[in-house]
């Protein structure tokens, strides 16, 4: 569930620049980090290397992109060549990193911090209305009904939370996630059964993420 957002994520940011991967290898490429750092900075990394002909090229390209992200994020991502070999932890690792510090660090509400200021968001914008209290980024939006809150409350009308039953898991989920896309362009990181077999923390965070950033 959460290699699947991640390329979801990567791929949504990608758009712009007409670039787009089938899996998130696709990062130790050397051409894909660059155009990932240039779509979310507007600024493009010094001494690219293109054509790249070498591995030394693909590690050069990726540590000048990770360089200037480092620079203008105050991150601190480190470039391992376990990134050119195909390490699915370093490129998840990766991943996660450019996230966390492009879109997630940044949110700040009601007090709080990134991951954080998103749950306290949740909270604020669902709490008058009839659904369980949420409390955390899996159970509380395992049955879609937190979900179509947030939608709802951002949106009244859209969604009428006394139509829906909490068990009816798939039916919100579906709901949601399409009204999510349809009305306010997030993009679908989650399928509705992956909420059923293996709901993730991280998964949840980076999608509210993108609808914090599309509803507020």
């Amino acid at each position: 569930m959460q290699l699947g957002a991640l390329v979801g994520w990567i791929n949504y940011q990608l758009s712009s620049a007409n670039h787009s991967i089938s899996d998130i290898n696709a990062l130790g490429d050397g051409v894909t980090i660059v155009k990932l750092v240039e779509a979310l900075l507007f600024e493009s990394p010094p001494n690219v290397i293109s054509p790249i002909s070498t591995s030394k090229d693909k590690l050069d390209n990726l540590s000048s992109a990770i360089n200037l992200f480092n620079s203008k994020t105050g991150a601190d991502i480190g470039v391992s060549p376990l990134i050119l070999t195909g390490n699915l932890k370093a490129l998840m690792d990766l991943a996660w990193d450019i996230i966390y510090h492009s879109s997630i660090k940044t949110i700040y509400y009601g007090g709080f911090p990134d991951r954080f200021a998103l749950l306290k968001w949740a909270q604020d914008n669902t709490a008058h209305l009839n659904i369980p209290l949420i409390n955390d980024f899996v159970t509380s939006f395992k049955s879609g009904m937190a979900f179509c809150a947030l939608i709802s409350s951002i949106h009244p009308g859209l969604v009428y939370l006394d139509d829906l039953q909490e068990y009816k898991v798939m039916d919100n989920l579906r709901l949601a996630f399409k009204l999510a896309n349809e009305v306010f362009k997030v993009p679908k990181l989650i399928e509705p059964a992956d909420m059923l077999s293996d709901p993730d923390e991280i998964t949840i965070i980076i999608y509210l993420s993108l609808c914090y950033q599309k509803f507020v």
